[in-house]
């Protein structure tokens, strides 16, 4: 698994950054991790610089991508400061942050309220050879004269948010990870990094050659493929995920707002909470099939052990996986991408239509150098050869995008099944397939 260094020594930014990037199935480390303790001069002109000055070091000494960032608050009435001076702003040796805070407030006083601020991150992220990328995010808010919450660190006891009607300080970690700074930016950051993570991967085991599917009809359809659905998952991530997971956050925040709840309205707001975080949770699963993220950065291993724990925690459905890794090691892009693809359409049948109590994935080296993808349930099953006499016309179980899938690679898909004994089904695909002008000139 590649690594990511977190070049933080803060304890708190590092649990946020950790729980911000854990759905990108990177090794995450840190420089304790390391026994690595650098003191760098943040002496930098912007967010950008000082944080680009963090990760640049760190990634020359250990050859790790690096992620660093830089923040601040930015208090209007006092000019934005103490905006990139913000871990610094106290004059006493060994300030806390508690000692930070006070001291903002004493010279704040002065000025009349509201106090209206924002939170400002930039995140670089560094190569080891030197190249950096940027993200960054705000959050706008206000400071007040007394600190409300125990979560968070730094200046959040004192930010508060309107909309929210909270401080930082007293959101949960999962709701302060949609609307904090932090969050924008490192969101932003997340496609720049599995890009990057892809690239150092395929260097660092010295595939310089093209890969399989570069050249061939099929992979060149693969790719224009997975390249509309990365943008749509983007877009839904970016647009109906948050909203959703946002207004479950909102309902806890509608409980403090009212003055006498009764028990009805309280079962109301339980039931609005619980049904915006399931369909939160089944938004995800969906945006992880359209375009699971690890399966660029890493490998169809992954990516599949992945797709079994989001079914497991969306729908409790048992999934059991039997891979050949020295077979996934041959498999070319396109290949691992029609595999994923084969199995969340055939685990998503079954788990729909047959009630299996268990869904098991094989996929194991087959005759005359193919790939054998098996998908078998405990399910109900069915009699295929009356399914094929009632509907002679049509597709059956959903799987016509499979199929066509399969046969561009000149493969074959087999529908195995009988009532009360469940479902196989079997994708035999070439290893190496012809491509299209191959075909055709053999012909």
């Amino acid at each position: 698994m590649p690594k990511l260094l977190l070049a933080s020594y803060n304890k708190g930014k590092l649990k946020e950054l950790k729980a911000l990037l854990k759905d990108l199935r990177v090794d995450l480390v840190t420089p304790e991790d390391l026994e690595l303790f650098i003191d760098i001069a943040e002496d930098g002109n912007s967010y950008a610089e000082n944080a680009a000055i963090k990760a640049q070091t760190f990634a020359r000494e250990t050859g790790l991508l690096t992620l660093a960032d830089d923040s601040g608050l930015e208090v209007e009435a006092m000019d934005n400061a103490p905006g990139m001076y913000s871990a610094r702003y106290n004059p006493k040796p060994g300030a806390s942050d508690a000692d930070r805070r006070q001291y903002l407030l004493e010279r704040l006083h002065a000025h009349q309220r509201p106090w209206k601020a924002r939170f400002r991150c930039t995140v670089a992220i560094a190569e080891p050879h030197g190249k950096v990328y940027f993200a960054e995010g705000i959050c706008e808010g206000e400071v007040i004269p007394q600190e409300r919450g125990t979560h968070g660190f730094g200046y959040d006891p004192i930010f508060f948010i309107p909309e929210m009607g909270m401080t930082t300080a007293e959101l949960k970690m999962e709701d302060k990870n949609l609307i904090s700074h932090r969050a924008r930016a490192v969101r932003k950051a997340i496609p720049i990094i599995s890009d990057l993570l892809g690239t150092l991967e395929i260097n660092a085991m010295g595939q310089g050659e093209p890969t399989k599917r570069e050249g061939s009809v099929q992979g060149r359809l693969v790719e224009i493929s997975w390249k509309s659905r990365k943008k749509l998952a983007r877009e839904l991530h970016d647009g109906p995920v948050q909203a959703v997971a946002a207004l479950a956050m909102r309902v806890s925040i509608i409980r403090r707002l009212v003055e006498r709840p009764s028990e009805s309205l309280d079962a109301e707001l339980d039931n609005i909470e619980e049904l915006a975080r399931r369909t939160t949770r089944e938004m995800r699963y969906l945006l992880f099939r359209m375009y699971p993220v690890v399966l660029e950065s890493q490998n169809l291993e992954v990516a599949l052990k992945d797709l079994v724990d989001k079914i497991q925690e969306t729908f409790s459905q048992r999934v059991w996986l039997s891979l050949d890794l020295d077979v996934i090691n041959e498999l070319g892009e396109a290949l691992q991408a029609l595999i994923f693809d084969i199995s969340v359409e055939a685990i998503n049948n079954a788990r729909k239509h047959a009630q299996p109590a268990n869904i098991w994935v094989r996929l194991n080296r087959g005759s005359d150098d193919t790939v054998l993808v098996e998908i078998e349930d405990d399910g109900v099953g069915f009699d295929v050869s009356k399914v094929n006499e009632r509907y002679p016309n049509r597709e059956k179980l959903g799987l016509s995008i499979v199929r066509a899938w399969v046969e561009l690679f000149q493969g074959d898909l087999d529908i195995v099944s009988s009532p009360g004994k469940g479902t196989m089904i079997q994708a035999r695909i070439p290893l190496n397939p012809a491509t299209v002008e191959d075909l055709t000139h053999e012909t």
